[in-house]
């Protein structure tokens, strides 16, 4: 299980952790005003390390399944240009900002997907799309 602390309107991740006790202890830190303004999200068929995928839709949580979906689904209603259709994150463990309740998302390993990637999971399948912005050796 995964457990996501959330923006209120899901639009950033500011805690992602294995079990909801340390989800709790993390929000305790946060001042009552911002922590108001965060959501918990318990994901129990994704486990730690998982991708969190950030599209129209929102931010989720996925296994390497769920991510191969996505692709295939981001492939088909892809743009002509390399406009993002979505952003894949990596979390290799349990994560928080340097300051609790941010967003630091930006600090994460991740990939903007646009039509480029999209074309190179198409032709050579998910290991070629992460190599192509993961390293191997993260994904250990």
């Amino acid at each position: 299980m995964v457990v996501l602390v959330l923006g209120s309107s899901g639009s950033y991740l500011t805690g992602i952790f294995s079990q909801r006790e340390e989800a709790e202890a993390y929000l305790a830190e946060i001042p009552s005003a911002r922590r108001a303004l965060l959501r918990t999200l318990e994901v129990p068929e994704v486990d730690l390390p998982c991708f969190l995928l950030e599209d129209h839709t929102g931010i989720r949580a996925a296994n390497a399944g769920v991510l191969e979906d996505a692709l295939r689904q981001w492939l088909a209603t892809r743009a002509a240009d390399d406009e993002p259709v979505g952003n894949v994150y990596w979390i290799r463990a349990a994560w928080r900002p340097p300051k609790a309740g941010t967003d630091y998302m930006g600090s994460l390993p991740h990939a903007h997907v646009g039509a480029r990637l999209l074309g190179v999971f198409a032709s050579a399948g998910l290991t070629a799309f992460l190599d192509t912005w993961l390293a191997p050796a993260h994904r250990a």
